[in-house]
C-alpha cells in the first residue's frame, strides 16, 4: 500500500461521490487527476472518468496507464492538498 492510500484526504475521496471527486477537480493538471485516481478503486475512477469531457478522459487515461513510480514527497504535496 503507498503512503498515499493510506492517507486521510484520500479516505474522504473514496467515500465521495464520484460526481463531486470530477467536479472537485476540473481545471487541474492531467497528471494529477491521473495520480489522485490511479489510487481510487479501480470501478470509482471509472464513474469520475465518465464525469470528464472525451478529450480530458482520454489524457488521463493515458497518464494513468504510463505513471510510474510516484516520489513520496509529490505523494505528500497531493495529500495535504486534499485537506488531510
Amino acid at each position: 500500500t503507498s503512503h498515499l492510500a493510506d492517507a486521510a484526504g484520500l479516505q474522504r475521496l473514496r467515500h465521495a461521490d464520484p460526481k463531486q471527486i470530477a467536479s472537485m477537480f476540473r481545471g487541474e493538471h492531467p497528471q494529477t487527476v491521473a495520480l489522485v485516481l490511479a489510487h481510487l478503486a479501480p470501478p470509482q475512477a471509472a464513474l469520475v472518468l465518465k464525469e470528464f469531457d472525451a478529450d480530458l478522459c482520454a489524457d488521463v487515461t493515458m497518464r494513468m496507464a504510463r505513471m510510474e513510480k510516484v516520489s513520496p514527497d509529490m505523494l505528500e504535496m497531493i495529500e495535504r492538498s486534499l485537506g488531510a
